[in-house]
């Protein structure tokens, strides 16, 4: 081996790191690219019971919605299980809401029996164009 030869290939060397370090950040780009991001409804829901259930007696469960931008039409349903019953009024409401803006939606159940029912609310903000963007909570009494 010659002093040429140790040279060259430290060249070599020196001019192959770089270009490999570039590749490796080129990878890196293209795997963050390729990345899928889940976009998030701008809507915040909870459901809570408001006092304490019994059986054969009303519960009153409050579904709180707050949405983070403005739309001309929001829309809740809330799903019942099997068993579980209004005792009055609806489980589906129409309005409006701003951004911002926190509503409240509540409905009347009476517990048939001591065992877990669980209620979900879907709150859905609905727009002229069609489009629909929709959250749902849910409430195990």
């Amino acid at each position: 081996m010659s002093t040429v030869d140790l040279g060259g290939s430290l060249a070599l060397l020196v001019c192959t790191i770089p270009l490999l370090a570039g590749a490796e950040s080129a990878q890196a780009g293209a795997d963050a690219a390729r990345k899928i991001f889940k976009p998030q409804v701008p809507i915040v829901t909870q459901m809570t019971l408001l006092g304490t259930a019994f059986v054969g007696r009303e519960a009153v469960v409050d579904l709180q919605v707050q949405s983070l931008i403005t739309a001309p039409t929001l829309r809740i349903a809330f799903q019942l299980p099997d068993g579980l019953r209004l005792s009055s009024g609806t489980d589906t409401f129409v309005d409006t809401i701003s951004r911002g803006e926190i509503r409240h939606f509540q409905i009347r159940v009476v517990l048939p029996d001591a065992s877990a029912h669980e209620i979900i609310g879907t709150a859905s903000l609905e727009f002229p164009d069609g489009s629909r963007l929709a959250r749902a909570a849910s409430l195990t009494i």
